[in-house]
């Protein structure tokens, strides 16, 4: 079956506005002449300075000169058809921009805002996607920070913050002041997503917990969620997040020693 070439974007208009043919009859509308191609205003070829033979100012080339087979004058389109075309473009690359604002917001990272900053993180529990023994808890780190990080092995993002957190969880390993837990964002890619970790050497727990992902409210990956040892939500983050950036930010929210 051979499918129907797409038309151009202003054969698309005359079809639209072909479609309005119907409507009640009106005085006679303006019409504008595009000169051809190429013409110079005031030559011979300008169907509008009356070259060729026609008329001097008259916007109608002459019968049989300048162009009156259509191939070489000027070319005669109605007002409405011109401030039609020129709408619907206009319309098009306003929406083209639109869209791309709104997709560029959504995938800026850095940290945003939640509702659930500053109230107690919902809890994040499920077995190890490694298959070991036992089962993981966002209740077992009370006294740490964690970062809490929905992920998917086939998250391009994802995998490319995934050295940061590497990073990150080996600074903190030694104070053990700081852990990750990941959280699988796909119920179809957990097998994956544990192979992901370990070809990647990341020793941090990872879950399924498809409760989790509901209670966080997470629409989109990589997103993690900032936990302060004391079980509150501290901040979040949307796209790749650097071992930098959330080091810097537990420093701005701890108190200083003897404070």
């Amino acid at each position: 079956m051979v499918k129907d070439e797409p038309l151009p974007f202003r054969g698309f208009c005359d079809r639209f506005v072909d479609s309005l043919d119907a409507r009640p009859a009106g005085p006679p509308e303006e019409s504008v002449v595009v000169p051809p191609e190429g013409s110079v205003p005031g030559s011979p070829e300008d169907p509008m300075a009356g070259g060729g033979g026609g008329t001097p100012g008259s916007a109608d080339p002459p019968p049989g000169g300048g162009g009156g087979d259509g191939s070489g004058g000027g070319r005669k389109v109605p007002r409405s058809r011109l401030v039609l075309y020129t709408s619907l473009a206009v319309g098009v690359v306003v929406a083209i921009l639109i869209a791309l604002l709104a997709s560029s917001k959504s995938g800026s990272p850095g940290a945003a805002g939640s509702p659930l900053i500053g109230r107690t993180a919902p809890e994040v529990a499920g077995s190890g996607l490694s298959g070991g023994p036992g089962d993981y808890s966002l209740a077992t780190y009370r006294g740490k920070w964690v970062l809490v990080n929905f992920s998917a092995s086939w998250c391009v993002p994802c995998r490319q913050e995934t050295p940061q957190l590497i990073q990150f969880a080996a600074e903190h390993q030694s104070p053990g002041d700081a852990v990750i837990l990941a959280v699988s964002f796909d119920p179809t890619d957990k097998a994956n997503l544990a192979a992901f970790l370990r070809s990647s050497h990341a020793t941090w727990p990872a879950v399924d917990d498809p409760q989790a992902q509901v209670a966080y409210g997470v629409t989109g990956i990589p997103e993690s969620y900032l936990v302060a040892p004391n079980g509150i939500v501290a901040a979040k983050f949307i796209g790749g997040v650097t071992s930098a950036e959330i080091d810097s930010f537990i420093k701005r929210v701890t108190p200083a020693p003897g404070a």
